[in-house]
């Protein structure tokens, strides 16, 4: 009744149903609406629709690519001929894929697309290889935003390669927001400790992420926690991200380290000194011994005094006997004046 002509955009969330029959629209939609800008295929029962994903692929891949005005699409489980398909959209800007678990993954270096990509995020995600390979579609992609969920991630190597595709196929001055969670960070199950430290999200994994010099928002939120050894780490951190709004190293709610952290409280002296525009900012830190105040001149109050800090979450590892409010106040309150 109101599918005219004039219009540009449909969003469908199936509560129920046959998912097959319905993104059988796809085809009909391609057809008698070629000028759709906006689309969107979200599905509250996921168990019917990979009940039936081949045959969902299979409408999805053929009809896609045929929307050449398409700017936003949000669906889920797309095969990777499909997103092979999107990628070369002219206008695609915006693009979320949920439960990103392609089939079979046929590489074509010389293809390469997401010319004009702003915002992407991917959930559900189930190894490295699988988001690498969305990467690799993308040609130095003017991307602002990336968001990245995994539904489990092995050990470190799985971050420290996605990261990796995306430092070499995003271009490095527009990127402004990175988010990544795991799925473990999402739910209790199947948890075992302690968790070994090379397991751990460490700065190793996140210094490719250090060529974004206009980065605003970066946010993890990892179950394994975040462990930094080097001691440069948060200097090279603080001097590369200089436009940092919101910096963000999260355990779940549930649960904390069993590991000792080696940031200290010295350590954040860089973000107070090159940071002015920090707003948010969470870590885990080492308040085991914590630093002569005198050995910096109090440098800390003077930066302070000058960046927009609102927010800060901040983890103290403390040794046991030293666990109360009062310990904690006088770690942090020295450099809050």
């Amino acid at each position: 009744m109101f599918l005219g002509p004039c219009l540009t955009g449909v969003h469908f969330a199936f509560r129920s149903g046959n998912p097959l029959v319905q993104i059988s629209l796809l085809p009909m939609l391609c057809d008698k609406y070629p000028s759709l800008k906006q689309v969107s295929f979200t599905y509250r029962d996921p168990t019917n629709y990979i009940e039936n994903i081949h045959g969902i692929r299979a409408i999805t891949t053929k009809s896609i690519g045929k929307w050449q005005n398409l700017e936003s699409l949000t669906i889920p489980n797309i095969s990777y001929s499909a997103l092979q398909n999107i990628s070369l959209l002219p206008s695609m800007k915006h693009l979320s894929i949920v439960r990103w678990q392609p089939d079979i993954i046929v590489r074509s270096p010389q293809q390469r697309g997401f010319k004009e990509l702003k915002y992407l995020q991917v959930s559900g995600i189930n190894n490295a290889n699988d988001c690498i390979s969305l990467m690799e579609l993308m040609d130095s992609s003017p991307v602002e935003e990336i968001r990245l969920i995994f539904q489990v991630v092995e050990d470190v190597t799985c971050w420290r390669k996605v990261l990796a595709a995306v430092s070499e196929h995003c271009d490095r001055d527009t990127v402004k927001c990175v988010h990544c969670m795991d799925g473990f960070s999402m739910r209790r199950d199947n948890v075992s400790f302690p968790i070994p430290r090379k397991n751990m999200l460490n700065y190793e994994a996140v210094k490719p992420l250090l060529i974004f010099h206009n980065l605003q928002t970066l946010y993890f939120e990892v179950f394994r926690g975040f462990h930094v050894s080097e001691p440069e780490a948060t200097m090279e951190m603080a001097a590369n991200w200089t436009k940092i709004k919101t910096l963000m190293f999260k355990l779940p709610v549930w649960r904390r380290s069993q590991r000792p952290s080696s940031i200290t409280l010295l350590d954040l002296l860089p973000f107070a000194k090159y940071c002015p525009d920090l707003k948010k900012l969470a870590i885990f830190l080492d308040a085991m011994n914590p630093p002569d105040i005198d050995d910096k001149e109090n440098q800390g109050t003077v930066y302070l005094r000058r960046h927009l800090l609102s927010s800060m979450s901040v983890i103290l590892q403390l040794e046991p006997q030293f666990k109360s409010q009062r310990s904690s106040q006088a770690v942090l309150l020295p450099y809050s004046k």
